[in-house]
């Protein structure tokens, strides 16, 4: 699924509350982003931004495991790589993903799969086969594509060459959620082609055992799967339920243990509120989301003072209302609000991946978008960029077009 990606822009680092910048930021690696149609990496916390490449209709923008190469696509289906120094650069025909643990590159056409590393220049295939690779799990020993002939079917198995069929469809499709740490990994499937990833659920199932797995739970996708957020190292899976086509009504975050049977969900927001895009802490012990009061209940309330309000104005008023909430992995204490600024309405939380930080964007009321850093327990919220899309402005495609390193 391609996102509707949005840009972050460069900005000047400015110091945190109670701390400079330095002592703040110190070790928090460098900062990918595009601006302007030009790709640019700016090292934290008050590096000059510097211009490592160009190009149009940048999305997907992903920093290697090591830090030391980039990949991002553009139109007509090209994936680009370049050196994080912008000296190398090379490019091919479809959709690019980073193996786990390696400068390891996978490159997917609609029926076809390649992989590519520095060894040899990234000039040859190390491995190619038929199917669309979906992922690979972190230890390289489970493979998950889709081979397709008169229908699709799901495959798994090692890179040695065996496999086997988890599912087929006619018209549907799968995507992959993610990987346990035994090489066991989830997925959605839908029957049906085109299948709306934000309006209504879809099955989750769970593969890579003798047979897969029904687990009975059902989420809105989103785009780029950002309303499902699987933790690996905790087997703990947080989707976003609920069925109503409206964003703001009838949405909740549910978290599951999926590594153990039973798959018995906990809710953890309260139903007089609309939660969204659940992303995990990197070591699975906090949660953050985007929340804010349901519409419905919110048309209930603001009616009693203006009869006439309009649906327009209330979804507009629940949207100025979105904050980032945050809880215990487990669900053992109360959801705790992390921001409250009257002037914007905040989406899309992202971890850094020390899990120091918390990176999410700002929508004011005149549609600017900028993207803030604060730290994990809601202090210190600074503005370290703007965002501006090569498409439609909206909120669906957030987060965007960015990506951390740990490498300065």
């Amino acid at each position: 699924m391609r996102r509707r990606d949005f840009l972050l822009g460069a900005a000047a680092a400015v110091a945190l509350r109670g701390q400079s910048a330095g002592e703040d930021l110190a070790g928090a690696g460098s900062v990918v982003f595009v601006q302007d149609d030009t790709v640019w990496i700016r090292r934290l916390p008050d590096g000059a931004p510097r211009a490592v490449a160009a190009g149009k209709n940048v999305f997907g923008l992903k920093f290697s495991p090591s830090g030391e190469w980039l990949v991002f696509h553009g139109n007509e289906e090209t994936v680009r790589l370049i050196s994080a120094d912008g000296t190398i650069s090379k490019s091919w025909q479809g959709i690019g993903q980073w193996l786990p643990g390696k400068d390891h590159l996978a490159v997917t056409t609609d029926d076809r799969s390649s992989i590519f590393g520095p060894e040899d220049g990234w000039t040859a295939p190390q491995i190619a086969f038929d199917g669309s690779l979906l992922g690979v799990s972190p230890d390289g020993k489970q493979r998950v594509w889709i081979a397709e002939t008169d229908r699709k079917r799901l495959m798994a198995g090692p890179p040695d060459g065996s496999a086997r069929a988890i599912a087929e469809t006619v018209e549907g499709g799968f995507e992959l959620l993610g990987f346990l740490r035994d090489n066991r990994f989830l997925y959605w499937t839908t029957d049906e082609e085109g299948a709306d990833v934000w309006s209504y659920p879809l099955d989750i199932w769970l593969g890579g055992g003798e047979k897969a797995v029904p687990t009975g739970l059902k989420s809105c996708m989103g785009e780029d799967n950002n309303m499902v957020s699987l933790c690996a190292k905790t087997g703990m899976l947080a989707l976003t339920s609920g069925d109503d086509k409206l964003i703001d009504h009838g949405r909740g975050i549910v978290t599951v243990d999926v590594s153990r049977s039973g798959f018995n969900p906990r809710q953890i927001t309260k139903p007089d509120v609309s939660a969204v895009w659940p992303a995990w802490s990197p070591d699975g012990e906090k949660l953050a989301w985007t929340a804010a009061p349901d519409s419905e209940r919110l048309m209930d309330k603001l009616a009693k003072d203006n009869p006439s309000i309009t649906w327009g104005e209330v979804w507009k008023e629940a949207g100025m209302l979105r904050r980032i909430w945050i809880a215990s992995g487990r669900g053992a204490d109360d959801p705790v609000q992390l921001t409250n600024d009257d002037r914007y309405e905040d989406h899309a939380p992202i971890w850094s991946r020390d899990g120091r930080y918390i990176l999410f964007s700002r929508l004011d009321r005149d549609l600017d978008m900028t993207v803030w850093l604060m730290r994990a327990d809601g202090s210190g919220a600074t503005q370290v960029g703007v965002i501006s899309s090569t498409g439609e402005p909206g909120m669906y495609g957030l987060p965007g077009l960015f990506d951390w390193s740990e490498r300065g």
